[in-house]
């Protein structure tokens, strides 16, 4: 992205800062499809106990949509962490932890962690580096505890994809661009959310992930991760990350072709199709559980840059499998 923008004679910006949103109802909906969206918490009142979602490299905003209004039908309260997504995991989970710091300031007192995909390791990075939760001992920090963290498609130990970070720049970018108005356009284009030190840190063998497995999951903490398997029915789908007019307009069908090649080749290997069933399983855990799916079709469906400024509950017949697993780890 950023050899794009300097082509189209673009100079990039620093982003707004890390922020926190909560899921709200709001007017429209009815008892059986209530209607929802995320609003900044600066003006709300936080409740004692909270999940907090994370979301992976190059997310368009779109991931939680299903799961959230899922957790607000349980009662349970569900708060999104945005970050720059592109830079270094452990910039990303530093903001976290001063995000957390900000919510026990609010009154939070304990915190469920729920990240997806990259998400995952931001949060794991928060609750074993020496500046956060692996210091002293929850009740004599200035964080809320935390209850149970959840990692859905997590790549422990790398995805052989991660260097292919463009296609997904393309579409994190293009998701912003159909929610903002066209005036405000360059104004997208020309906000960094880093550098693309994400993706050194994702691959295989990075320093950041031998860094992170050498110190564990910290004992004690109720950790669940979900692996996702895709079957031969949703290979197809997966080209919808990489392939598409704008992807093929900017970048010329050959590169396309190339990354679809290769993204072909993670297809087929076990795991969601970017991460392998190896990786996903590379850090000790007592609680894995395996559903078929897609990487984000395990909690999200693979609709390209779809997002809504509301959601209802029934956006979706079908739930993805990694719904059920996380209601009924949070239900215990």
């Amino acid at each position: 992205m950023h050899y794009l923008l300097a082509a189209l004679g673009l100079v990039l910006t620093n982003p707004d800062p890390p922020a926190m949103s909560i899921l709200l109802e709001v007017r429209g909906g009815t008892a059986q499809c209530p209607r929802f969206a995320w609003t900044s918490i600066e003006a709300e009142s936080l409740p004692e106990q909270v999940v907090v979602l994370i979301h992976g490299l190059d997310e368009p905003g779109d991931i939680w949509n299903t799961l959230a209004p899922a957790l607000a039908h349980e009662g349970l309260p569900a708060l999104r962490f945005e970050y720059r997504d592109d830079g270094e995991i452990s910039r990303a989970s530093a903001d976290l932890i001063h995000a957390l710091e900000d919510l026990k300031l609010r009154g939070v007192k304990s915190v469920t962690l729920i990240g997806h995909s990259m998400g995952g390791l931001v949060a794991l990075d928060a609750v074993t580096r020496p500046d956060g939760y692996s210091s002293v001992p929850n009740d004599q920090i200035s964080l809320p505890s935390v209850l149970r963290l959840i990692t859905i498609a997590t790549p422990f130990d790398g995805s052989a994809l991660a260097p292919m970070r463009a296609p997904l720049e393309i579409r994190d970018r293009a998701a912003d661009l159909l929610r903002t108005p066209i005036v405000q356009w360059k104004t997208v284009l020309n906000t960094d959310d880093g550098a693309g030190e994400a993706s050194t840190d994702l691959t295989p063998g990075s320093e950041f992930l031998r860094g992170l497995q050498s110190r564990g999951v910290p004992k004690g903490l109720a950790f669940t991760t979900i692996v996702a398997r895709i079957g031969d029915d949703v290979k197809d789908s997966i080209g919808e990350l990489v392939d598409g007019e704008v992807t093929r307009e900017t970048f010329g069908g050959a590169t396309v072709d190339s990354w679809m090649r290769e993204l072909g080749k993670g297809a087929d290997a076990i795991g969601d199709g970017v991460v392998s069933m190896e990786s996903a399983c590379a850090i000790a855990c007592d609680d894995v559980v395996v559903v078929s799916g897609t990487h984000r079709g395990v909690i999200r469906g693979l609709s390209f840059a779809h997002v809504d400024d509301e959601i209802t509950k029934c956006d979706e017949t079908d739930a993805p499998p990694g719904i059920d697993v996380v209601l009924s780890r949070l239900k215990h």
